[in-house]
């Protein structure tokens, strides 16, 4: 299933070449793909009860309510899906900075540490 990486407006291409030199004459044939991965419909959310975040809309400071109380890896990403933002979020801190990010839509990504489970919520930060 592809991730909210994987989305963007450039597609993934690749080209697809064959030969048959089996007959007396050599056949060679080359095809180029192009996937375009335009939005994700659903995530799987493994972790919607362990975290929530507000406000959404957020203009500067965004909460995070943690409620296994576990250090957790809250990563960032843009509408064309590049990592904008990795922090490190101890368990006794519950905010992070948004102040610099442009107006728009982003993606927040937080797992906790001590688990493969993951939380994955759309945000829109505005002033």
């Amino acid at each position: 299933m592809p991730s909210f990486a994987d989305t963007a407006q450039n597609p993934h291409c690749f080209t697809l070449k064959v030969k048959d030199d089996n007959c007396p004459y050599i056949g060679v044939s080359a095809k180029r793909f192009c996937l375009n991965v335009s939005t994700i419909v659903s995530v799987d959310n493994t972790a919607e009860n362990e975290f929530e975040i507000f406000p959404n809309p957020v203009s500067d400071r965004l909460k995070i309510s943690n409620h296994k109380l576990s250090d957790l890896v809250v990563e960032i990403y843009d509408i064309e899906g590049r990592k904008i933002m990795v922090k490190n979020l101890p368990a006794n801190e519950s905010e992070i900075d948004l102040s610099q990010l442009e107006n728009g839509l982003y993606l927040i990504s937080i797992r906790s540490k001590d688990s493969d489970r993951m939380y994955r919520k759309k945000i829109i930060k505005s002033n």
